[in-house]
Protein backbone atom coordinates (compact mmCIF):
# COMPACT_ATOMS: atom_id res chain seq x y z
CA UNK A 1 0.00 0.00 0.00
CA UNK A 2 1.49 3.16 -1.11
CA UNK A 3 2.21 5.90 1.10
CA UNK A 4 -0.34 8.06 0.17
CA UNK A 5 -3.39 5.88 0.41
CA UNK A 6 -1.95 5.01 4.11
CA UNK A 7 -2.13 8.91 4.76
CA UNK A 8 -5.74 9.00 3.00
CA UNK A 9 -7.15 6.18 5.20
CA UNK A 10 -5.69 7.80 8.19
CA UNK A 11 -6.99 11.53 7.29
CA UNK A 12 -10.76 9.57 6.84
CA UNK A 13 -10.38 8.10 10.18
CA UNK A 14 -9.43 10.94 12.48
CA UNK A 15 -12.37 12.82 10.06
CA UNK A 16 -14.51 10.34 10.83
CA UNK A 17 -13.95 10.08 14.84
CA UNK A 18 -13.85 13.69 14.98
CA UNK A 19 -17.57 13.89 13.61
CA UNK A 20 -18.59 11.76 15.91
CA UNK A 21 -17.08 13.00 18.87
CA UNK A 22 -18.92 16.33 17.83
CA UNK A 23 -22.05 14.21 17.50
CA UNK A 24 -21.95 13.24 20.91
CA UNK A 25 -20.99 16.52 22.33
CA UNK A 26 -23.98 17.99 20.69
CA UNK A 27 -26.57 15.49 21.54
CA UNK A 28 -25.35 15.87 25.48
CA UNK A 29 -25.46 19.89 24.56
CA UNK A 30 -29.12 19.34 23.85
CA UNK A 31 -29.73 17.42 26.99
CA UNK A 32 -28.12 19.82 29.06
CA UNK A 33 -29.59 22.67 27.29
CA UNK A 34 -32.93 20.67 27.56
CA UNK A 35 -32.90 20.13 31.46
CA UNK A 36 -31.78 24.43 31.81
CA UNK A 37 -35.08 25.76 30.14
CA UNK A 38 -37.01 23.44 32.07
CA UNK A 39 -35.77 24.53 35.23
CA UNK A 40 -35.75 28.42 33.56
CA UNK A 41 -39.60 28.11 32.46
CA UNK A 42 -40.59 26.10 35.62
CA UNK A 43 -39.20 29.32 38.01
CA UNK A 44 -41.45 31.85 35.60
CA UNK A 45 -44.78 29.19 36.28
CA UNK A 46 -43.93 29.03 39.96
CA UNK A 47 -43.46 33.17 40.06
CA UNK A 48 -46.74 33.63 37.99
CA UNK A 49 -48.82 30.73 39.93
CA UNK A 50 -47.46 32.29 43.32
CA UNK A 51 -48.27 36.05 42.07
CA UNK A 52 -51.95 34.68 41.01
CA UNK A 53 -52.69 33.12 43.94
CA UNK A 54 -51.67 36.16 45.88
CA UNK A 55 -54.17 38.13 44.31
CA UNK A 56 -57.21 36.00 45.14
CA UNK A 57 -56.90 37.08 48.79
CA UNK A 58 -58.31 40.44 50.30
CA UNK A 59 -56.14 43.25 51.38
CA UNK A 60 -57.12 46.29 53.52
CA UNK A 61 -56.75 49.08 50.67
CA UNK A 62 -56.53 51.57 52.86
CA UNK A 63 -52.92 50.83 54.02
CA UNK A 64 -51.62 52.39 50.77
CA UNK A 65 -53.07 55.71 52.53
CA UNK A 66 -51.16 54.82 55.44
CA UNK A 67 -47.32 54.23 55.08
CA UNK A 68 -45.32 52.31 57.95
CA UNK A 69 -42.20 53.91 58.88
CA UNK A 70 -39.70 51.45 59.90
CA UNK A 71 -37.75 51.68 63.27
CA UNK A 72 -35.05 53.86 62.99
CA UNK A 73 -36.65 56.10 60.30
CA UNK A 74 -38.77 59.17 60.45
CA UNK A 75 -40.88 61.83 58.11
CA UNK A 76 -39.25 64.42 56.00
CA UNK A 77 -41.48 65.70 53.37
CA UNK A 78 -44.03 64.82 50.98
CA UNK A 79 -47.75 63.16 50.91
CA UNK A 80 -48.61 60.07 49.41
CA UNK A 81 -49.94 61.78 46.16
CA UNK A 82 -46.85 63.32 45.88
CA UNK A 83 -44.59 61.23 47.51
CA UNK A 84 -44.23 60.63 50.87
CA UNK A 85 -40.73 60.50 52.19
CA UNK A 86 -38.75 58.49 55.23
CA UNK A 87 -34.80 59.31 56.04
CA UNK A 88 -32.71 56.84 58.15
CA UNK A 89 -30.07 58.52 61.14
CA UNK A 90 -27.79 59.00 58.72
CA UNK A 91 -30.00 61.10 55.72
CA UNK A 92 -30.38 57.72 53.59
CA UNK A 93 -33.58 58.42 52.13
CA UNK A 94 -36.21 56.96 50.62
CA UNK A 95 -40.43 57.19 48.71
CA UNK A 96 -43.42 54.88 49.66
CA UNK A 97 -45.09 53.50 46.44
CA UNK A 98 -48.50 52.73 47.25
CA UNK A 99 -49.96 49.60 45.06
CA UNK A 100 -52.36 47.05 45.69
CA UNK A 101 -53.82 43.78 43.88
CA UNK A 102 -54.94 45.87 40.73
CA UNK A 103 -51.65 48.28 39.73
CA UNK A 104 -48.99 45.69 41.00
CA UNK A 105 -47.84 43.94 38.08
CA UNK A 106 -44.92 42.95 35.95
CA UNK A 107 -45.21 44.01 32.11
CA UNK A 108 -45.16 41.63 29.16
CA UNK A 109 -42.12 42.62 27.38
CA UNK A 110 -42.96 39.43 24.74
CA UNK A 111 -42.30 42.28 22.15
CA UNK A 112 -39.81 44.09 23.90
CA UNK A 113 -36.72 44.36 20.54
CA UNK A 114 -33.78 43.51 23.37
CA UNK A 115 -35.31 40.54 25.09
CA UNK A 116 -35.75 37.37 22.60
CA UNK A 117 -37.54 35.75 25.24
CA UNK A 118 -41.09 36.56 26.36
CA UNK A 119 -40.33 36.64 30.58
CA UNK A 120 -37.97 37.39 33.06
CA UNK A 121 -38.00 36.07 36.11
CA UNK A 122 -37.03 36.48 40.11
CA UNK A 123 -35.57 34.30 42.81
CA UNK A 124 -38.35 33.19 43.95
CA UNK A 125 -37.83 33.37 47.51
CA UNK A 126 -36.98 37.08 47.27
CA UNK A 127 -39.55 37.71 45.32
CA UNK A 128 -42.42 36.02 47.01
CA UNK A 129 -41.50 38.10 49.89
CA UNK A 130 -41.61 40.89 48.42
CA UNK A 131 -45.00 40.47 46.94
CA UNK A 132 -46.87 39.40 50.29
CA UNK A 133 -45.70 42.25 51.89
CA UNK A 134 -46.13 44.63 49.37
CA UNK A 135 -49.83 43.73 49.25
CA UNK A 136 -50.11 42.67 52.77
CA UNK A 137 -48.72 46.56 53.73
CA UNK A 138 -50.17 48.61 50.83
CA UNK A 139 -46.66 48.97 49.60
CA UNK A 140 -43.38 49.85 49.73
CA UNK A 141 -40.09 52.38 49.73
CA UNK A 142 -37.65 52.54 47.02
CA UNK A 143 -34.31 54.67 47.18
CA UNK A 144 -34.91 58.22 46.82
CA UNK A 145 -31.63 58.33 44.60
CA UNK A 146 -29.77 56.28 42.22
CA UNK A 147 -27.02 54.13 44.48
CA UNK A 148 -24.26 57.04 45.17
CA UNK A 149 -21.52 56.05 47.42
CA UNK A 150 -19.92 57.94 50.27
CA UNK A 151 -16.98 57.02 52.02
CA UNK A 152 -16.94 53.22 50.69
CA UNK A 153 -20.22 52.89 51.80
CA UNK A 154 -23.56 53.20 49.32
CA UNK A 155 -26.01 55.47 49.95
CA UNK A 156 -29.48 56.99 49.09
CA UNK A 157 -28.82 60.86 49.14
CA UNK A 158 -28.92 64.15 47.15
CA UNK A 159 -25.77 64.82 45.13
CA UNK A 160 -23.62 62.48 45.62
CA UNK A 161 -21.20 60.13 43.40
CA UNK A 162 -23.61 57.93 41.19
CA UNK A 163 -22.41 54.12 42.53
CA UNK A 164 -21.77 52.98 38.80
CA UNK A 165 -19.28 50.41 36.76
CA UNK A 166 -20.23 47.53 39.76
CA UNK A 167 -21.55 44.33 39.37
CA UNK A 168 -25.10 42.98 40.78
CA UNK A 169 -23.09 40.59 43.70
CA UNK A 170 -20.77 43.90 44.49
CA UNK A 171 -23.85 46.09 44.97
CA UNK A 172 -25.97 43.50 47.05
CA UNK A 173 -22.66 43.19 49.37
CA UNK A 174 -22.59 47.03 50.21
CA UNK A 175 -26.58 46.98 50.51
CA UNK A 176 -26.49 44.07 53.49
CA UNK A 177 -23.57 46.44 55.15
CA UNK A 178 -26.25 49.43 55.54
CA UNK A 179 -28.25 48.08 58.19
CA UNK A 180 -27.61 46.29 61.64
CA UNK A 181 -30.65 44.70 63.71
CA UNK A 182 -32.96 46.14 60.95
CA UNK A 183 -36.59 44.78 61.10
CA UNK A 184 -37.11 45.50 57.11
CA UNK A 185 -35.51 44.21 54.18
CA UNK A 186 -33.44 46.11 51.40
CA UNK A 187 -32.07 45.21 48.54
CA UNK A 188 -31.68 45.70 44.58
CA UNK A 189 -35.12 46.39 43.30
CA UNK A 190 -37.33 43.83 41.71
CA UNK A 191 -39.00 43.74 38.45
CA UNK A 192 -42.30 43.77 39.79
CA UNK A 193 -41.52 47.01 42.27
CA UNK A 194 -39.51 48.79 39.11
CA UNK A 195 -42.79 48.91 37.17
CA UNK A 196 -44.71 50.00 39.81
CA UNK A 197 -42.37 53.32 40.78
CA UNK A 198 -42.39 54.32 36.71
CA UNK A 199 -46.19 53.86 36.40
CA UNK A 200 -47.36 55.72 39.94
CA UNK A 201 -44.45 58.02 39.37
CA UNK A 202 -45.74 59.08 36.40
CA UNK A 203 -49.69 59.00 37.54
CA UNK A 204 -49.81 55.65 35.50
CA UNK A 205 -49.34 57.02 31.63
CA UNK A 206 -45.57 57.12 31.57
CA UNK A 207 -46.61 59.08 27.80
CA UNK A 208 -46.89 62.09 29.95
CA UNK A 209 -43.42 61.70 31.31
CA UNK A 210 -41.01 64.35 29.81
CA UNK A 211 -37.82 62.53 29.02
CA UNK A 212 -34.53 64.01 30.24
CA UNK A 213 -32.00 63.76 27.80
CA UNK A 214 -28.60 65.21 29.50
CA UNK A 215 -25.68 63.46 27.47
CA UNK A 216 -26.10 59.97 25.96
CA UNK A 217 -22.43 58.68 27.99
CA UNK A 218 -22.53 61.13 30.43
CA UNK A 219 -18.84 61.37 32.36
CA UNK A 220 -18.22 59.65 35.31
CA UNK A 221 -18.39 61.34 38.38
CA UNK A 222 -22.21 61.50 37.55
CA UNK A 223 -24.24 62.70 40.64
CA UNK A 224 -27.21 62.07 42.00
CA UNK A 225 -30.50 64.09 41.55
CA UNK A 226 -30.47 64.83 38.30
CA UNK A 227 -34.60 64.96 37.73
CA UNK A 228 -37.58 64.28 40.31
CA UNK A 229 -41.17 62.50 39.64
CA UNK A 230 -43.33 62.16 43.16
CA UNK A 231 -40.01 62.73 45.28
CA UNK A 232 -38.35 60.01 43.38
CA UNK A 233 -34.69 61.17 41.63
CA UNK A 234 -33.08 59.67 38.77
CA UNK A 235 -35.36 58.07 37.00
CA UNK A 236 -36.39 58.98 33.31
CA UNK A 237 -33.23 59.70 32.43
CA UNK A 238 -29.76 58.53 30.60
CA UNK A 239 -28.60 56.16 33.80
CA UNK A 240 -29.54 52.10 33.51
CA UNK A 241 -30.37 50.34 37.11
CA UNK A 242 -30.17 46.96 37.57
CA UNK A 243 -32.88 44.77 38.62
CA UNK A 244 -32.99 41.32 40.47
CA UNK A 245 -34.44 39.87 37.44
CA UNK A 246 -32.58 37.17 35.40
CA UNK A 247 -33.11 36.29 31.67
CA UNK A 248 -31.74 32.84 30.59
CA UNK A 249 -28.01 33.80 31.85
CA UNK A 250 -28.15 37.17 31.91
CA UNK A 251 -28.98 39.95 34.61
CA UNK A 252 -31.47 42.45 33.42
CA UNK A 253 -30.87 46.79 33.81
CA UNK A 254 -33.91 48.95 33.15
CA UNK A 255 -34.68 52.35 32.46
CA UNK A 256 -32.87 54.87 30.26
CA UNK A 257 -34.95 56.53 28.15
CA UNK A 258 -36.18 55.98 24.44
CA UNK A 259 -33.57 57.18 22.67
CA UNK A 260 -32.69 53.45 21.35
CA UNK A 261 -36.36 52.71 20.49
CA UNK A 262 -37.08 54.91 17.86
CA UNK A 263 -41.19 56.51 18.16
CA UNK A 264 -41.40 55.62 21.35
CA UNK A 265 -41.74 57.72 24.46
CA UNK A 266 -42.13 55.13 26.92
CA UNK A 267 -38.78 54.85 29.29
CA UNK A 268 -40.16 51.87 30.92
CA UNK A 269 -40.07 49.66 27.89
CA UNK A 270 -36.35 49.57 27.81
CA UNK A 271 -35.17 46.68 28.99
CA UNK A 272 -31.80 45.65 28.12
CA UNK A 273 -29.87 42.57 29.35
CA UNK A 274 -26.06 41.99 30.45
CA UNK A 275 -23.97 39.35 28.51
CA UNK A 276 -22.78 37.87 31.86
CA UNK A 277 -25.07 36.26 34.79
CA UNK A 278 -24.41 38.48 37.96
CA UNK A 279 -21.21 40.06 36.74
CA UNK A 280 -22.14 42.04 34.15
CA UNK A 281 -20.89 45.95 35.02
CA UNK A 282 -21.11 49.04 33.02
CA UNK A 283 -20.08 52.94 33.75
CA UNK A 284 -23.59 53.94 32.28
CA UNK A 285 -25.21 51.22 34.93
CA UNK A 286 -26.58 52.20 38.30
CA UNK A 287 -28.74 50.49 40.70
CA UNK A 288 -31.86 51.63 43.08
CA UNK A 289 -32.97 49.81 46.39
CA UNK A 290 -36.24 48.62 47.28
CA UNK A 291 -37.37 48.66 51.35
CA UNK A 292 -40.27 46.88 52.73
CA UNK A 293 -41.31 44.86 55.50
Amino acid sequence: MSKKKILLYVGSFIIAITISIMYFISLKKEAVDDIFFKEYYSKIDVENNFFQNLLLQDYDITKSDNPYIPDGFHYVTGTVETGYVIEDETGNQYVWVPCNSQNLHKKDFSDDPFIPISECWEENEIYQKFLKSSLENGGFYVSRFETGIEDENIVSKMNVETLVNVSRPEVQEKVDKMYKDKDFNIEIINGFAYDRMLLWASDDNVNNVEIIDTEIYPEVPFYTGRNSYKNIYDIFDDMFEITSENCLDAIVYRGFTSIYISGLSEAFDNRFTGLEENGYKNINISSRLVLYK
